[in-house]
């Protein structure tokens, strides 16, 4: 899951009726993270915008994002903080409307989800079972991981060189 700004306050807002305060963002995400999450699920953080452009504040943005990870970690989500992430990036993963990634930018999220979902419990186990299976004999769990990673790795060399 991944959300972004457009519920949040913001300066000289033409449609202040469709904003809502933090407390109300927290109750409504507090009743539907658990409600639509499960053992595989990811939560994404939302990612630094440009408030020139948004006319949302970094004084109003990280509230809502911190309160966003606080509930999707006591809701059991995997959480990626793409937040941070960007922040200490210097934006070199959006594209040139500073609101939406670049095509680099979607790789390096991509990598980030397979490396949460990765470390999420049942990850192990359904890489046991795929062992199990016909087609799995001869692996070991780290060799699938890993070839995830060098696939990864590969693609990512493809995308820089193009």
């Amino acid at each position: 899951m991944l959300l972004g700004c457009n519920d949040l306050p913001r300066v000289n807002d033409a449609n202040p009726q469709d904003r809502i305060d933090i407390e109300e963002y927290g109750r409504n995400l507090a009743l539907l993270l658990p409600a639509i999450g499960s053992e595989c699920s990811i939560f994404i953080t939302a990612f630094p915008v440009d408030p020139a452009r948004t006319g949302v504040s970094v004084e109003t943005f990280e509230p809502y994002v911190e309160r966003a990870r606080s509930i999707a970690l006591e809701s059991g989500y995997g959480v990626v903080d793409l937040y941070a992430i960007i922040r200490e990036s210097g934006r070199k993963y959006l594209a040139p409307d500073s609101i939406h990634f670049n095509p680099h930018g979607h790789r390096v999220i991509a990598d980030l989800v397979k490396a949460a979902w990765a470390a999420r419990p049942f990850a192990a186990a359904l890489v046991r079972r795929l062992l199990s299976q016909k087609g799995g004999k001869g692996q070991s769990e780290e060799s699938i991981f890993e070839s995830v990673r060098l696939r990864s790795a590969v693609q990512d060399d493809a995308a820089t060189e193009t």
